[in-house]
């Protein structure tokens, strides 16, 4: 079931919005999360049934896992034992169902040998719930003797608003909100707060995104099929695609918050600007910012983070980036994705040790190193994006080389030819000014506490010296009237339905 559908707005939601705060009126709060975890499991189970059976089970297994890891009586050692078990059945849970057929292929097909696909299905959102009980037990392992209800644990691990694409919460984060009084309290401020954040997400995704998806969908389904695109038709798509997984996954991530905060529940961000960042290592504290959180926390640190000395720290970075790519897809080219993003953390780190701008530099020198970095910044990310949309090397070079100048003279065509060109460099580059100079959804909510700890980002898009003013959301008609115009805009639009980019990881 997609947020973007008429099933999900117009009948799932209703239903589990009324359904629950009547029965957290009439039974409390334990019937009201029984009934909200039936409701994401019917969510989940929406897409395709088969695979319900493995949400449950996995949700039994850790949970199972995280109480005898936990138990302050059990020896050091059989914890330890048992922690290293569960996370070896978690990873090979993952590793089976999304990287057995790519491992397969890719080993016999060095061999000489052509395999046919084996058909086994990636559950959805395996890697997002697997991340967040990795989480889970490995802090059962750390902090033993917390004592967490089996009712709560189901519904922090498939709480439909972050279910499917995140944000990956931690257990510290919702646990809390659930055994509150706030979630189970009707209020006018949490449903208009959320719906106007659901709204402005469900405008960005189905009028701004899926509008912008069919010229980057066709230049590189084409490049794919071995057509080399022209330079610009190239450059359409490399741009094209960044704004369009922009906007997709920013108006997912406000959707997710919003969905959260309509049940009283307050998510953690998991996008901010990341095209305002001047640098690489800002963006991916600003793009999927939990993701990042996650890989920091149980990967990078555990590898031995920078304490080893500045080369280790390189190779832990990369390491880590590479784990990143791995975890958006099963194929080479996400490796190859990874392992960039892995260049770019260490070659920004060189840079900025080299060329540190002094304390006392004057204020214009320090606009443009911002404006130019934000820029690099920028392309270097959607550079990266040829590989990330690419379906294979081939494909991924055919753009590359569009990019680069080296174009081929007649192209694939996009749409209708020179006059879809101009549309398509139109809308893109209206996103992308929209990307640049305007607010996020949280900051226009920022007067209503948008997400869990929720504060501005410490780095502004200025307009020479001075940050300009805009407006702060507040719950009158004034508002109201564009909100609904976006409503209407984008339920005209639901008949295109396109998932959501980040829904396949």
């Amino acid at each position: 079931m997609l947020f973007n559908s008429y099933t999900f707005i117009f009948l799932f939601l209703p239903l589990a919005w009324v359904g629950f705060y009547a029965i957290a009126r009439m039974g409390g709060p334990k019937p009201a999360r029984i009934w909200l975890l039936l409701a994401s499991l019917v969510f989940y189970a929406w897409w395709n049934p088969i695979h319900l059976p493995l949400l449950l089970g996995s949700m039994v297994l850790n949970f199972w896992l995280a109480r005898e890891i936990g138990r302050v009586s059990r020896p050091r050692v059989e914890r330890k034992a048992l922690l290293i078990a569960g996370l070896v059945l978690n990873v090979g849970a993952l590793a089976w169902f999304k990287y057995a057929d790519f491992v397969l292929r890719s080993t016999l097909g060095t061999l000489g040998y052509e395999v046919e696909p084996t058909g086994i299905m990636i559950p959805l959102a395996i890697s997002f719930f697997t991340f967040q009980q990795i989480a889970y037990i490995v802090d059962a392992y750390r902090e033993p003797g917390e004592k967490r209800s089996f009712l709560d644990y189901c519904l922090f691990v498939s709480f439909f608003p972050q279910l499917v694409a995140g944000p990956i919460i931690h257990h510290s984060e919702i646990l809390p909100q659930l055994g509150g009084r706030e979630p189970y309290t009707p209020r006018w401020s949490n449903l208009s707060v959320g719906l106007t954040m659901f709204v402005m997400g469900l405008f960005k995704k189905v009028v701004i995104a899926d509008e912008i998806a069919q010229w980057p969908d066709a230049i590189f389904g084409a490049a794919g099929r071995g057509e080399a695109p022209t330079t610009v038709e190239a450059w359409i798509g490399m741009i094209g695609f960044t704004m369009q997984v922009y906007y997709d996954f920013s108006g997912y991530s406000d959707m997710a918050l919003g969905l959260g905060r309509m049940f009283g529940i307050r998510l953690p961000m998991n996008f901010d600007s990341p095209l305002k960042a001047t640098g690489v290592s800002e963006f991916w504290r600003r793009w999927h910012m939990t993701l990042s959180r996650f890989l920091k926390a149980y990967v990078y640190v555990p590898l031995g983070g920078s304490r080893a000395g500045r080369a280790r720290g390189y190779l832990n970075l990369v390491i880590t980036m590479l784990v990143s790519g791995i975890w958006h897809g099963a194929a080479w080219t996400f490796v190859a994705f990874g392992l960039l993003h892995g260049v770019y953390l260490v070659v920004q780190q060189i840079w900025s040790r080299r060329f540190r701008l002094s304390p006392d530099a004057p204020q214009w020198r320090r606009t443009i190193r911002c404006a130019w970095a934000r820029a690099l910044t920028f392309l270097a990310f959607a550079f990266s994006l040829i590989l990330f949309r690419s379906s294979n090397f081939d494909g991924a070079w055919l753009v590359l080389k569009g990019v680069l100048g080296w174009g081929a003279s007649a192209g694939v065509g996009v749409g209708g030819g020179v006059s879809d060109q101009t549309r398509a460099i139109v809308w893109i580059g209206v996103a992308w000014v929209i990307a640049w100079t305007m607010p996020n959804v949280q900051e226009f909510m920022r007067k209503h506490e948008p997400a869990l700890d929720w504060t501005p980002s410490r780095t502004k898009w200025r307009f020479w010296t001075r940050q300009l003013p805009y407006p702060a959301w507040r719950p009158n008609p004034l508002w109201a009237v564009p909100l609904v115009a976006m409503l209407v805009w984008s339920v005209l639009n639901l008949d295109r339905v396109a998932i959501f980019v980040y829904w396949q990881f």
